[in-house]
């Protein structure tokens, strides 16, 4: 989908969320029992890559009504797919 939004001419997209779940976060695990919208800052870096510039921006937010584990969690893979979206096309996403 991604792909669709960027080939016709949408530089970004937002969120309303990461997608954590209501728990306390844990380094490198917490992201991978996140809903799916956790995978759009890293297929927007994917797709930055193959396109060689920076074509799609991804505004990624924080559902503010989350109880206060799940906006804990929500914060730190926030912070953890910033940094692993960096590795896949570096320098361009900031937390």
């Amino acid at each position: 989908m991604l792909n669709i939004v960027s080939e016709d001419n949408f530089p970004f997209v937002s969120t309303y969320t990461v997608g954590a779940p209501n728990e306390h976060y844990q380094a490198n695990e917490t992201r991978y029992r996140c809903s799916s919208v956790v995978h759009t800052a890293l297929a927007a870096a994917e797709i930055n890559k193959e396109q060689k510039s920076l074509a799609l921006t991804v505004y990624q937010g924080l559902y503010r009504h989350s109880p206060p584990a799940q906006l804990i969690s929500e914060i730190e893979v926030g912070f953890e797919i910033a940094q692993a979206a960096n590795q896949i096309y570096p320098g361009k996403f900031q937390p």
